[in-house]
């Protein structure tokens, strides 16, 4: 297993079997990523299960609403809006659950009270069930991302 490097500092660490965040799981190792050959975002959110694709949405016009500077764009087969060529945000639809990548690490560990009682990792938000999507808390992790002056971790 090693580091790829595509413009964003390394970030993302590719395995076999799960994606990884700065070296820590999001995912158990024996955990199948959803994996999606759409070039666009819109392709993608064609793509997603239907039970999913409003929650999926929905989370896309947050992160477009709440993160006017930020570029839209693909990063290892995932929606992801990145500054400066760096991804702050990503999300993707996993075989169990949405995934909601907040990439600037500060943003998660001052907030840890909020995520209390979800499932969550160190640069994560899982929600197995699409009309659970906390979409309040999710614009205010990307209002404080877009506020944040530390660095993805």
């Amino acid at each position: 297993m090693s580091f790829t490097n595509t413009g964003i500092n390394s970030l993302f660490l590719k395995s076999r079997t799960s994606l990884r965040l700065a070296g820590r799981c999001c995912a158990p190792l024996n955990y199948q990523q959803m994996t999606s050959d759409a070039k666009t975002v819109e392709e993608y959110l064609n793509q997603a299960p239907e039970k999913r694709i409003e929650a999926l949405r929905k989370i896309r016009q947050l992160c477009l609403s709440t993160m006017p500077k930020h570029e839209e764009t693909m990063v290892y087969k995932m929606p992801s809006y990145k500054l400066n060529d760096q991804v702050e945000i990503a999300f993707a639809s996993q075989k169990q659950h949405i995934c909601v990548y907040i990439l600037i690490h500060e943003v998660m560990l001052n907030n840890t009270d909020r995520l209390a009682g979800l499932n969550h990792g160190k640069g994560c938000i899982r929600f197995s069930n699409p009309d659970k999507v906390d979409f309040d808390l999710l614009e205010f992790l990307f209002n404080e991302t877009v506020n944040s002056d530390s660095t993805i971790c």
